[in-house]
């Protein structure tokens, strides 16, 4: 020992040493003396509790004592080697992460200790582990640009929303790749579709329940194993059956996931035409409607809500059936507004212009074709030479004379005529000269 009652390094491990062999020798005894007293403890509590002496059950007490204090103890040994790991786990990272010449001598012994441990590690993994942590790698840097490119994707899009003069197409094909993006960031969405089955089938046991075995859609395995027993071909043909419907469920939820995703598309790209033409067709807006029809019966498909819909408004049927004949015309930033084109041409509505009020008024009043303008003149004729060739021929006669002002032909003709100068815009005096003239060229 040197000055200062510090041993040297050698005694030092000369110490560590025998005191590693007497405490191994401890444990061992210790171990061996347990064992014992763990066997004859057994041995009592398999004895009839009613014929254990006092000093037995004191026994047994002990030992139960005794069991659980150490169980106790290694509880909290163990909790203070993981707290005691953690924190030189965090002691550890903190130097990994230093820069070499911002850590002390024993920081740096350290850090040299780690990463040898590591190299070493690394050198003693087999092919196989080599290959595994190589596609981990990979993946994390993968996972790190598709991070990057949500973020600025994410921005763009929010950018270019903010201008009302925006492209449209330009936003609709952002969104789609960042719908892609976020795909690959949450590879989760995989097993949606076994959530989704599962969920079904526990819909179809409680809905399935009472009814004969034979008809339900789903049993318990304890259920099917009896069948099996009882009816093996039976059986074996229900669960071919069953795994049929399982597999056209699951096209069918992959099918409608697609279309939802699709439907979000397009919606984007035809945002624009779709305020046009729901501006000049309101009742094309749909939104309130199938909200209230939501609220009104929470479980309504979607396909029940089209169907109501179709049945209600006649124009948006229409749109739906101008759609599903003809989807690749239709699939364009301006398919909204060529839709509703055809829609008016089938329903017969007509595009209104400037002017198109005044016409409104007018739409019930009579209109004349040239033949008849001409048959209602002769018409006109015909009667001022009856009238002529029916009054007296005395000295008062008026034969061969104009008739006085004031004088009209009869009801029907003057009501004919009266129409036929408010649709020409000419005055009376005009057509009874357009007659005048038409009687000196001998046209009757």
């Amino acid at each position: 020992m040197v000055d200062g009652g510090k041993m040297t390094e050698q005694e030092q491990k000369d110490f560590d040493k025998h005191k590693e062999i007497t405490d191994n020798f401890n444990k061992e005894s210790d171990s061996s003396d347990n064992e014992v007293e763990a066997r004859d403890a057994t041995a009592l509590k398999e004895k009839d509790p009613s014929t254990l002496t006092l000093e037995e059950k004191e026994k047994i007490k002990g030992y139960d004592e005794k069991v659980k204090g150490t169980k106790e103890k290694e509880g909290v040994e163990k909790k203070t080697a993981l707290e005691k790991a953690e924190n030189q786990a965090k002691e550890d990272e903190k130097i990994l992460d230093t820069p070499e010449d911002e850590l002390d001598d024993k920081g740096k012994a350290r850090k040299a200790e780690i990463l040898a441990s590591i190299k070493e590690k690394e050198d003693n993994k087999s092919p196989e582990e080599k290959e595994k942590d190589k596609l981990e790698k990979e993946k994390k840097e993968n996972q790190t640009k598709l991070d990057k490119r949500f973020g600025d994707l994410t921005g763009q899009i929010k950018d270019l929303k903010k201008d009302k003069g925006a492209d449209k197409e330009k936003i609709a094909t952002l969104e789609q790749e960042l719908a892609e993006v976020k795909d690959k960031l949450n590879p989760e969405k995989i097993n949606e579709s076994k959530k989704a089955e599962e969920a079904r089938i526990s819909k179809y046991l409680e809905e399935d329940k009472d009814k004969p075995r034979e008809q339900k859609r789903e049993m318990s395995k304890e259920d099917l194993e009896e069948w099996l027993l009882e009816d093996t071909v039976e059986a074996n043909e229900w669960m071919v059956e069953r795994s049929l419907r399982r597999s056209a469920e699951r096209k069918s939820l992959v099918s409608e996931e697609t279309q939802k995703k699709n439907v979000a598309q397009f919606v984007a790209l035809v945002a624009d035409s779709s305020d046009k033409v729901e501006k000049k067709h309101p009742e094309l807006n749909t939104k309130a409607r199938v909200e209230e029809l939501k609220k009104d019966k929470p479980d309504i498909t979607n396909d029940e809500v089209h169907k109501v819909l179709c049945e209600e408004n006649e124009k948006y049927r229409t749109m739906s059936e101008i759609m599903k004949e003809d989807p690749n015309k239709y699939w364009g930033k301006d398919a909204p507004e060529l839709m509703m084109v055809e829609m008016e041409k089938r329903l017969g509505i007509e595009e209104k212009k400037p002017g198109d009020e005044d016409k409104d008024k007018n739409k019930d009043k009579k209109t004349y074709t040239a033949a008849e303008i001409e048959a209602i003149q002769k018409q006109a004729i015909k009667d001022e030479e009856e009238r002529k060739n029916n009054i007296d021929e005395g000295l008062t006669s008026d034969k061969g004379k104009d008739p006085p002002k004031g004088k009209t032909y009869d009801a029907e003709t003057e009501k004919k005529i009266a129409r036929l100068c408010k649709l020409s815009g000419i005055t009376r005096k005009e057509f009874d000269g357009s007659v005048e003239n038409r009687k000196k060229l001998g046209i009757g």
